[in-house]
C-alpha cells in the first residue's frame, strides 16, 4: 500500500513537472520570440531612418552640384562646360578617395563600431 500510494503521487508530481516545464519552455519560446522582433523593428526603423537622411543628403548634394555646373556654365559662357568641370572635378576626388583612403582601416572602425552597439543592445 505504501509503495502503490509513493508511486502514485511520484507520478502525480511528474506530471506537475512537465506540465511546469512545458509551460516555461513555451513562455521563453514566446519572450524570445517578442525580443527578436523589438529588434527587428529596432534595425528596420533605424535603416529607415538612415536612408532618408543619405537620401536628403544625396539631393541636397546634387542640387549643389547642378548650381554649381550652372554657374560655371555662365562664368564660362558655355551651356555644357561646367557640367565637364564639376564631373571632372568629382571624378577626381572620387579617385583620390579610392586611391588614398585605408579601406582595411576603415572595415575594421566600422566592425568595431557594430560590434560595440550590438552588445549594448544585447544589454
Amino acid at each position: 500500500m505504501y509503495h502503490y500510494l509513493k508511486t502514485r503521487i511520484c507520478v502525480f508530481d511528474i506530471h506537475k513537472i512537465t506540465s511546469h516545464l512545458t509551460g516555461f519552455v513555451e513562455t521563453k519560446i514566446e519572450l524570445l520570440k517578442l525580443e527578436a522582433s523589438e529588434k527587428l523593428s529596432a534595425f528596420i526603423t533605424k535603416a529607415i531612418i538612415f536612408s532618408v537622411i543619405v537620401l536628403f543628403i544625396f539631393l541636397a548634394l546634387l542640387l549643389a552640384l547642378i548650381g554649381a555646373s550652372i554657374k560655371i556654365n555662365l562664368l564660362l559662357e558655355s551651356q555644357y562646360l561646367g557640367y565637364l568641370v564639376t564631373a571632372g572635378i568629382l571624378f577626381i576626388i572620387i579617385l583620390c578617395l579610392g586611391l588614398f583612403l585605408d579601406k582595411e582601416a576603415i572595415a575594421e572602425n566600422l566592425k568595431q563600431k557594430f560590434n560595440k552597439k550590438k552588445r549594448s543592445d544585447e544589454n
